[in-house]
C-alpha cells in the first residue's frame, strides 16, 4: 500500500513537471513570437527609410521650377542651360557647371506641344517672307526622335531625346492621353552644340495712358524720347528691328518671336513693369499697377538658333541611336 501511494504521487509530480514543461514552452513560444513580430516590424522600417532615402534619392521635398508644384524626383527632368546667356539678375543664375533648371514632365510635355505650334506657324511665315527657309523649319519639325525646346526660365536651348521608359526599374512613368509612355532626357553633347550656335536678343516694348484711360503705343508722347520699341535706356530702335528682328541669314531659324522675359523681379504675369515715369533701371519699376502709374514697360526676347551642318550631324546621331534603343 505505502508502495503504491509512492508510485502515485511520483507520477503526479511527473505529470505536474510535465505540464509545468509544456506551458513554459507555450509562454516561450509566445514571447518568440512578439519578440520576432517587434523586430520585424523594426526592420521592416528602416528598410523602407533606406529604400525612400537611397533608392528613390528622396530626402526632401522637390518642386518643378516652372510650375511649382510638388514633384516626385524621378518626374523632373533637369535641363542643361548656358549660365553665361541667362539674364544678369535671372534668379536662377549660377556658375555652376550643373543645370540648375528643373521642369516636370507636365510642364515638359506643354512645351513640347507649344514648340510643335511654333514650329508650324513660322514655317508658314519664312514661306512667304524667303522662299527656302522654310527647309529649316521643315527639318526641325520631321525630327522624331529629338525636340529642341528653349527653357522658359532663361532661354536656353535644349535638345531632348524621346525614349520608352528609361527608368523601368523604378516604375516611374509618364502616360499620355492615348496612353502611351513617355519620356525625355536632355543630350548633353547637341545640347552643348545647339547652345554655341543660338542667340538672344531683346527689345523693350513701351506704352503710355492718359489720366482716364488705357494703355497704348498711340499716346506716347514726343517728350518721352522713346517710341513703341526701344533699349532699356530709352534709346528708340526703328519699327522694323522692334517689331522683328533681322536674321543674319538663312542658316538661322527663329525658335521664339516676341516672348515677355518673366523671370525679372518686377515683370507681372504679362511681362509689364509700371512706373509714375520712365526709368533708367527696370529695377526701378513696380510689379504692381496704381492710379499713380501711366507708364509701363516690358522685356521682349526674340531667340533664334542657326541649324549648321554640326547641328544636323548631332540631331541625326540622336535619331539613329534612339532607333538603335
Amino acid at each position: 500500500m505505502t508502495r503504491e501511494m509512492s508510485r502515485l504521487r511520483t507520477d503526479a509530480s511527473a505529470a505536474v513537471d510535465d505540464v509545468d514543461e509544456a506551458g513554459q514552452q507555450a509562454r516561450w513560444r509566445t514571447n518568440l513570437e512578439q519578440q520576432s513580430r517587434k523586430l520585424y516590424g523594426h526592420l521592416r522600417k528602416v528598410v523602407t527609410e533606406v529604400h525612400a532615402a537611397v533608392i528613390f534619392h528622396v530626402p526632401e521635398k522637390v518642386y518643378c521650377d516652372l510650375c511649382k508644384a510638388d514633384k516626385h524626383e524621378l518626374d523632373l527632368v533637369d535641363l542643361i542651360c548656358c549660365p553665361d546667356k541667362r539674364p544678369s539678375n535671372c534668379p536662377y543664375f549660377t556658375e555652376s557647371p550643373a543645370p540648375p533648371h528643373r521642369i516636370c514632365h507636365s510642364c515638359l510635355a506643354r512645351l513640347v506641344r507649344e514648340y510643335s505650334t511654333l514650329l508650324r506657324t513660322l514655317s508658314e511665315k519664312e514661306k512667304k517672307r524667303h522662299p527656302g527657309d522654310e527647309k529649316q523649319t521643315e527639318y526641325l519639325s520631321t525630327l522624331k526622335k529629338a525636340k529642341i525646346i528653349v527653357c522658359p526660365l532663361c532661354k536656353s536651348p535644349n535638345v531632348l531625346t524621346e525614349q520608352r521608359a528609361f527608368n523601368e526599374g523604378y516604375l516611374r512613368k509618364y502616360m499620355s492621353k492615348d496612353g502611351t509612355i513617355t519620356q525625355y532626357q536632355v543630350h548633353s553633347k547637341a545640347t552643348a552644340t545647339l547652345r554655341d550656335n543660338f542667340s538672344v536678343e531683346e527689345v523693350y516694348e513701351n506704352q503710355r495712358r492718359p489720366l482716364f484711360g488705357s494703355f497704348s503705343a498711340s499716346n506716347l508722347r514726343t517728350l518721352d524720347f522713346r517710341g513703341n520699341y526701344s533699349t532699356e535706356k530709352g534709346c528708340e530702335l526703328p519699327s522694323a528691328i522692334g517689331v522683328e528682328f533681322h536674321k543674319p541669314n538663312r542658316n538661322w531659324v527663329w525658335i521664339e518671336l516676341r516672348a515677355p522675359d518673366l523671370t525679372l523681379k518686377k515683370a507681372a504675369e504679362n511681362g509689364w513693369m509700371y512706373g509714375g515715369s520712365w526709368k533708367d533701371s527696370r529695377n526701378d519699376y513696380d510689379r504692381e499697377i496704381s492710379l499713380f502709374h501711366f507708364v509701363r514697360t516690358r522685356r521682349l526676347l526674340h531667340t533664334r538658333v542657326r541649324i549648321s551642318p554640326l547641328v544636323k550631324e548631332e540631331l541625326e546621331m540622336i535619331e539613329e541611336n534612339s532607333d538603335e534603343r
